[in-house]
């Protein structure tokens, strides 16, 4: 393949951005092509190079498709500390370049998601509030408390019992298991989207 050829020579000339960028690129195309092991690779080679490098713009620029690999990488807390902190750095980054496509529970989405027929029966008799919404869209997103205090200009103990009672109300105990919930909820909507569409 054209790209390995383009990284093998990267390496040799020690072109680090360049290396970066084909890794990136590799990623995406092992991605799509649906060989999800090789596509892990690669932006894992990629992490471990952007530690050393500081280069994050390539990651930033792919959007969401790079944002929910680095979603899943960060759930299966199986990343080197390093690595895992410049995951969660590249997921903020991409979130707050990309917000619009993010995750954002606002008032029409919850009152469309809460019609839906499929929506968890948890979900309807213990109704998250507005806030609690957005809470969750940015914990998806990958927000630190600290984060969604200063998104939502809110003290952080404040956020603590948003969180507090988010999860009681999910019947969800960690974090990760918020964020799974929030992507079942995302899927669920998506897929009745889709339907809509092809009706």
């Amino acid at each position: 393949m054209v790209l390995e050829e383009l990284n093998e020579n990267a390496r040799s000339l020690r072109l680090m951005s360049d290396l970066n960028r084909n890794l990136l690129l590799l990623n995406q195309l092992y991605w799509q092509s649906g060989r999800k092991s090789e596509a892990q690779k690669a932006l894992l080679e990629a992490l471990t190079l952007a530690n050393r490098t500081g280069f994050i713009n390539h990651f930033v620029i792919e959007g969401e498709a790079m944002a929910q690999q680095l979603r899943q990488l960060i759930q299966l807390n199986t990343l080197p500390e390093l690595e895992q902190h410049r995951a969660q750095r590249i997921l903020r980054d991409i979130n707050q370049h990309h917000r619009h496509k993010f995750a954002h529970f606002d008032e029409g989405f919850v009152e469309r998601l809460l019609n839906h027929p499929e929506v968890p029966e948890l979900i309807r008799t213990s109704p998250l509030t507005q806030r609690e919404w957005q809470v969750l869209g940015l914990i998806y997103s990958g927000y630190s408390n600290e984060q969604i205090a200063g998104e939502l200009d809110v003290a952080a103990t404040t956020i603590k019992t948003h969180i507090r009672n988010l999860y009681q109300k999910l019947g969800v105990a960690h974090r990760q298991d918020a964020v799974q919930h929030a992507q079942q909820l995302l899927k669920m909507m998506d897929t009745a989207s889709d339907d809509a569409v092809a009706v």
